[in-house]
């Protein structure tokens, strides 16, 4: 995490600093990230970048935690606004990153960078993540959020269940997104499908039995 003395820059600095860190891991594989880019786009010195990481590891929890808590603060909005609603929520998370264009594609391009090199899946929050959906329920976020929920809404009834369906919505908004920046054009489509799959997720997508045997 940044030293205190980065913490007591000019936000404006800050700021600029966490720009640059953004596009370049966003830019290249984890393992190609140059810290004299970031230092060069910052318009810092190199003495003054390691007064405020140790290294580039250091960077990557810096930006996931910054990343998490700007979504956090936004879901919180979101679910209070929705009255506990998650599938609600889900729907306005997308129309806001969808709204943050150029930061939402930085922050997939970091995502897809970081997440591909497995040494950082326990510094950025996810251990177990080579499980998918597994080893998450000590998740901080998964389980604030199940605490914000209306859960009469849900069938999932355990913060267990709920990281399953957590996950699932999660790699929908991703891949959504990621369709969205290859084809800005089609984002009326593109938001349509998000709604499909968020149904889907919501109702399941087969008609129990007995409704079946009814005609229903």
């Amino acid at each position: 995490m940044p030293t205190e003395r980065f913490k007591r820059l000019p936000a404006v600095k800050r700021a600029k600093i966490r720009a640059a860190a953004l596009r370049e891991f966003s830019r290249v594989p984890y393992d190609k990230v140059s810290i004299n880019q970031i230092i060069l786009n910052a318009k810092i010195s190199r003495g003054s970048f390691y007064t405020y990481f140790e290294d580039k590891r250091d960077v990557v929890q810096y930006l996931a935690e910054d990343i998490r808590a700007k979504i956090r603060d936004y879901c919180d909005e979101a679910l209070y606004i929705e009255k506990g609603d998650y599938f609600k929520m889900m729907m306005d998370v997308f129309d806001f990153l969808i709204g943050q264009s150029r930061e939402t594609q930085e922050m997939i391009g970091l995502a897809y960078n970081i997440f591909s090199y497995q040494d950082n899946m326990e510094i950025i929050g996810f251990p177990g993540l080579e499980k998918p959906f597994c080893g998450t329920q000590d998740n901080e976020a998964l389980t604030w959020m199940y605490g914000k929920l209306d859960k009469s809404r849900l069938r999932t009834k355990t913060i267990e269940e709920f990281t399953i369906l957590g996950g699932m919505s999660a790699l929908l908004m991703i891949a959504s997104m990621k369709m969205f920046y290859d084809n800005p054009e089609k984002l009326d489509d593109i938001r349509e499908n998000y709604i499909k799959g968020l149904e889907l997720l919501k109702y399941g997508a087969q008609i129990p039995e007995t409704r079946i045997k009814q005609g229903l």
